[in-house]
């Protein structure tokens, strides 16, 4: 398997179908980018205790990635959601041997790719270094698992999260590109400084969701339908 079906396993698994509804009016009848018109909301009030949380994935697929499966499937990755992010600390171990596994079994496809990793594979999982991968998770940041909003900032995934943000394409890059997280600079990715958006940018996804989002709230667009069946074989 060369580097290019590796990045579009990766790509392609972490993918998310956008689907919405509307008609092409605000809620005060004017026209709002096709955004659905706006009549209200209702929220449930029952107690917090009320409800049992069944995901709280503030990141795309950290748990997914970071997280060995467990004797029984998805257990472990279920205890996960059931704990707060104030206490990811107790899962550092099995991120960092994610991580090392991630670079021993890919980073030498990925260097062959032309993008510069952040590890260095050592003679097994366990001897690969991993320590300015983790710097950068922490520094980006990934972990915790929370999704975090500077509105001084640019909105641009880690940094809150647009519809088209390709959010697991960039958590890819935080948790195996060479960003500078050694403090060195970064390295170099198809031939440009690597950032997050570099495994974004080789071209296996499509440019954006189809139909594109909307400027405004909802930003999800009107779902798109599967085509009516051929009349013809």
């Amino acid at each position: 398997m060369n580097a290019r079906q590796i990045l579009l396993g990766l790509t392609l698994g972490g993918s998310v179908a956008l689907v919405g509804c509307g008609d092409g009016h605000d809620s005060k009848g004017g026209d709002n980018g096709g955004a659905p018109e706006l009549t209200g909301f209702d929220f449930r009030s029952d107690p917090i205790p009320d409800f049992d949380r069944v995901d709280r994935m503030g990141g795309p697929a950290t748990t997914t990635a970071l997280l060995t499966p467990g004797p029984t499937g998805g257990a472990r990755r279920q205890v996960a959601n059931a704990t707060d992010p104030a206490d990811d600390s107790q899962y550092a171990a099995e991120y960092i041997t994610a991580i090392k596994r991630y670079h021993y079994h890919l980073g030498p496809a990925l260097a062959a790719t032309g993008l510069a990793t952040c590890g260095v594979v050592g003679l097994t999982e366990e001897s690969t270094g991993v320590g300015a991968c983790v710097l950068q998770a922490l520094a980006n940041p990934v972990i915790p698992d929370v999704l975090r909003l500077d509105t001084r900032q640019l909105s641009d995934y880690p940094n809150g999260r647009k519809p088209d943000d390709p959010v697991v394409d960039v958590l890819l890059a935080i948790a195996l590109l060479d960003l500078g997280g050694d403090g060195n600079g970064p390295g170099t990715c198809l031939g440009s400084p690597c950032t997050r958006k570099s495994i974004a940018n080789v071209p296996l996804n499509v440019a954006r969701s189809t139909p594109p989002s909307l400027p405004a709230f909802p930003y999800l667009n009107n779902q798109q339908l599967a085509p009516p069946p051929s009349a013809s074989r």
